[in-house]
């Protein structure tokens, strides 16, 4: 069967198109181990919220949802993108899909806020904005940050929010402005990692961002959205550039396709099992559905800034 997310073929036409702009990858080294300190500091920060808040977390990390929520340890966000890809082309096949043309998902400087389509040789390139998931990595820290919740595990208690409202608005303010100037929110002031059921909160949440931005334009391939006759020179950071071009009525479809896919995907971020929990399917399928939200609040502040 012909590989239909990333084939060799469609990664050299990216790479081309790397070169062509003398652009480079972003790296970000991810030791091995990473994934047990941050297990047992969440246990760890877990312990100060009490004992429900240790037990929920310790259950998500056997039940496997950890490791879904950080990755296998990928050294470039392109190793995440393509983690997220295929993890939707399984979502695909529970909605007894697939896709049609082959694709190859990677970032560059669209300039848009989440990702274009770009035709190329034997396929589409789906370039999802650089800076995009560091960025909303941030504003899903923050979002978390600000919102009180009620233990998971109890039912009974509540989490109250960390951060007044002034010290949100200035911390978002700080991003936005870092993102817009630089595309680097790096540049900002560092947001510090909540602890506990709040990191857990942050993980779910960004996941099923960065999902969604994908699934939109898996909804465009599904929905027969990307023909020939559709591209156009579009301004982008480094120039003119050759992208399908957006409608709202095509726009508002792939939303709707996206949110579908996402739902389709929480029974297998965690399976009906007996050593699960009706909470964890819950959550996660609240982080699943309130995502496109989410993600077209964001884009709706940053294309009017």
């Amino acid at each position: 069967m012909t590989a239909r997310i990333n084939p060799s073929a469609l990664n050299v036409e990216y790479d081309k198109l790397l070169k062509e702009h003398g652009l480079s990858l972003h790296h970000r080294v991810m030791p091995k181990s990473h994934q047990l300190r941050i297990n047992q500091e969440l246990i760890n920060t877990a312990k100060m919220e009490g004992k429900a808040s240790v037990n929920f977390v310790k259950r998500l990390i056997r039940l496997g949802g950890l490791a879904n929520l950080i990755g296998p340890g990928s050294t470039s966000y392109n190793s995440l993108i393509l983690d997220i890809c295929k993890e939707l082309e399984i979502g695909l096949g529970e909605m007894h899909l697939h896709l049609g043309i082959p694709i190859f998902a990677g970032e560059f400087p669209t300039g848009s806020f989440n990702a274009q389509a770009r035709p190329t040789k034997g396929g589409v390139l789906i370039l999802l904005n650089s800076g995009f998931i560091d960025m909303v990595y941030r504003f899903g820290k923050l979002q978390v940050l600000c919102t009180g919740f009620s233990d998971p595990g109890t039912r009974e208690g509540r989490f109250e929010n960390q951060y007044g409202k002034n010290d949100i608005i200035a911390m978002f303010a700080d991003c936005l402005l870092s993102y817009l100037t630089y595309e680097d929110v790096g540049r900002a002031a560092r947001i510090p990692l909540p602890g506990g059921l709040r990191t857990i909160l942050t993980m779910m949440f960004v996941r099923d961002y960065e999902r969604f931005a994908l699934a939109h334009e898996f909804g465009h391939v599904m929905n027969n959205d990307l023909h020939p006759s559709r591209v156009a020179d579009i301004v982008t950071p480094i120039g003119k550039f050759n992208l399908f071009v957006k409608d709202h009525v095509r726009e508002f479809a792939a939303d709707l396709f996206a949110a579908n896919l996402l739902l389709h995907l929480v029974p297998l971020d965690f399976p009906p099992r007996a050593d699960s929990s009706e909470e964890l399917r819950l959550i996660k399928a609240s982080s699943a559905a309130t995502a496109p939200f989410f993600v077209l609040a964001l884009e709706k502040v940053i294309s009017d800034a």
